[in-house]
């Protein structure tokens, strides 16, 4: 019986240690990060981080296209990626098959083909944002995968990520993600977002933060935060945190805040 006891209260004080290091979000602020290219054409992306820039959790960008191209303007998508402890590597390995593939249909003249990368990235959701009621609107992207694409012999094969989905009034099917035209494009694009390059140009002040209230009839501003635990409020600064679980609270959050169609408030 004592054993039984013993076993139970050791599982509860692992699982209130673990929810409690999930509930350990730092205050969050929204920065401009630079612009990217992607399909020959160059977007602004920003970054969510902790309040002393020790800290990339999200990054948000525009999609980079959207199918039929009319929903692109009237929507203006947005993609949301987390910045998991493992996002880098995983983008890298995808980078790395992309250009293997690449490679190996430029020497056996392949033609039309689409091959799914079995290689997964934390992408999140797909943000919908318009002037009118019930907007912004979260699609969780439930696609995380790219597929790589060869529709025209002669051209450099390409590799995108969509996530598909009806529009409310019409019914007719979306399609918005991220599309890229080379390798090379998409390994720049790996490294564009590589945390540690993120914060370098945070501290030399290549990136803008935004000031408060600055985005008039944005959904998003400075002042929007992640709730903070009694626990971080009591620690003077992020390092007593562990990364990985703030990484991963801030990734189930944001999956929560889709799954409801909401977006994370004050």
């Amino acid at each position: 019986m004592k054993k039984l006891f013993s076993c139970l209260l050791m599982l509860c004080t692992a699982t209130s240690t673990t929810f409690a290091q999930e509930e350990t979000v730092p205050e969050t602020t929204m920065v401009e990060i630079g612009e990217f290219k992607a399909s020959d054409k160059m977007f602004n992306a920003q970054a969510y981080i902790s309040k002393d820039t020790s800290l990339v959790y999200l990054y948000r960008m525009p999609a980079t296209h959207a199918y039929p191209a009319n929903f692109y303007n009237d929507y203006c998508p947005q993609i949301s990626i987390a910045c998991t402890p493992t996002m880098k590597e995983e983008l890298q390995k995808i980078a790395a098959k992309y250009k293997e593939w690449a490679t190996t249909a430029k020497n056996n003249n392949v033609g039309k083909m689409q091959k799914v990368i079995e290689l997964e990235f934390p992408v999140v959701h797909l943000s919908l944002h318009k002037n009118a009621k019930g907007y912004p609107k979260y699609i969780e992207f439930k696609n995380h995968k790219f597929t790589f694409s060869i529709y025209d012999s002669q051209k450099v094969p390409s590799i995108f990520c969509n996530e598909t989905f009806k529009d409310d009034l019409t019914g007719i099917p979306i399609s918005a993600g991220l599309a890229f035209r080379t390798p090379e494009e998409f390994e720049a694009f790996v490294e564009f977002l590589d945390p540690e390059k993120v914060k370098q140009r945070i501290r030399e002040g290549k990136t803008t933060l935004f000031p408060q209230d600055s985005q008039e009839g944005s959904h998003f501003t400075s002042s929007q935060t992640l709730p903070q635990s009694k626990t971080e409020q009591s620690a003077t600064t992020t390092t007593r945190v562990d990364k990985e679980s703030i990484a991963r609270g801030a990734l189930n959050r944001w999956k929560s805040s889709a799954q409801r169609g909401s977006y994370i408030k004050k």
